[in-house]
């Protein structure tokens, strides 16, 4: 997405689609690009939280299985030299 402002009541916006891929060329008042703006900020949290959340349960996944192999003295302090 891109924008600029076309005077000072109107913004040009390159909108793009993240489902489909489609680009669009719009002329927005500045209402309307505020609206735009907050569903942008609203998806790009809802993208880190679920990012956030991935990557803890990944985390807790590795954790397992090394405290797993630890406790089965599958691996040691020597698995770990550089």
């Amino acid at each position: 997405m891109s924008w600029h402002e076309q005077g000072q009541a109107d913004w040009w916006i390159r909108l793009r689609c993240g489902g489909c891929g489609l680009v669009r060329e719009v002329e927005v008042s500045n209402g309307e690009a505020e609206r735009y703006d907050a569903e942008l900020n609203h998806g790009m949290a809802k993208i880190a939280s679920t990012l956030a959340r991935l990557d803890r349960a990944r985390m807790v996944g590795e954790t397992d299985t090394l405290t797993t192999a630890l406790e089965r003295d599958l691996i040691g302090p020597a698995d770990f030299k550089a």
